[in-house]
């Protein structure tokens, strides 16, 4: 087996590099020693195309993967009128806050989020591998025009190491995500304190395109409760289990 994946690897980049008409001849003398190497791939396609979500994905959630946004919060006294400033403007805060309703400082966001950024760039690297072989296999098999080789990497990729993940769209979508999370992360760092302060008084929420606060409610919670969240270990808690658990099926598969 080891022999013919080397002839399979020499025919690829015989075709790479000697052109069409010479590289055909050399995939046609191999078409019949690598037939079964195509059939036990498009075996291997069609057991992974039937369970691709029936074991990992299953139990693993995309869409609980934290995602954060800004908000504004006006602090009360526990009668609930608002607090003013010593130049009579509301007092407010603005946190990032994920789908759950969890306060996280900023330090805690980053650091979450480069562990994402990093689990997507390992599925994504392992995906690419599968691809490859695919290709590999439809080339050398002789069925060498641009649709049978992109035939070949999605069959490569549905065979690779993550065929139990199923939904490569959801990395697409987390990926898009992550790019519009870390704007979100840099305006808020730019213009807030750790503990939700803005900088200074020029600071205008609403303004800060990146926040996304210009057409949100503006909610209200007592400073003792906001105060009591800022000194939670939740706060600044940047470990979950869910992004650990997507590493531990990446390192696995």
């Amino acid at each position: 087996m080891k022999t013919l994946f080397t002839k399979i690897v020499l025919a690829t980049m015989l075709f790479g590099f000697c052109g069409t008409a010479s590289a055909q001849k050399w995939l046609q003398k191999l078409e019949k020693a690598t037939e079964k190497v195509s059939t036990v791939t498009d075996n291997l396609a069609t057991a992974a195309d039937s369970a691709i979500v029936a074991s990992d994905a299953d139990v693993f959630c995309w869409d609980s993967i934290p995602q954060y946004h800004a908000e504004k919060i006006l602090l009360t006294d526990e009668e609930g009128n608002v607090i003013k400033n010593e130049d009579g403007t509301d007092c407010y805060r603005v946190f990032l806050v994920d789908q759950y309703g969890n306060k996280r400082s900023t330090s805690a966001v980053e650091a979450q989020q480069k562990q994402l950024r990093g689990q997507i760039g390992q599925i994504t690297k392992k995906v690419g591998k599968g691809a490859a072989v695919g290709a590999f296999a439809k080339i050398a098999s002789g069925k060498s025009s641009k649709s049978d080789i992109a035939k070949g990497a999605v069959t490569g990729a549905l065979t690779g190491a993550l065929a139990s993940l199923g939904n490569m769209e959801n990395v697409k979508n987390i990926s898009s995500s992550l790019k519009e999370q870390k704007a979100l992360v840099e305006a808020y760092s730019q213009n807030f304190t750790e503990e939700g302060e803005p900088v200074d008084a020029s600071v205008d929420p609403e303004s800060i395109e990146d926040l996304g606060l210009k057409d949100t409610t503006t909610l209200s919670q007592t400073a003792a409760s906001v105060q009591a969240e800022l000194e939670s270990e939740e706060f600044n808690n940047a470990s979950n289990d869910l992004l650990d658990n997507l590493d531990s099926i990446i390192g696995a598969a």
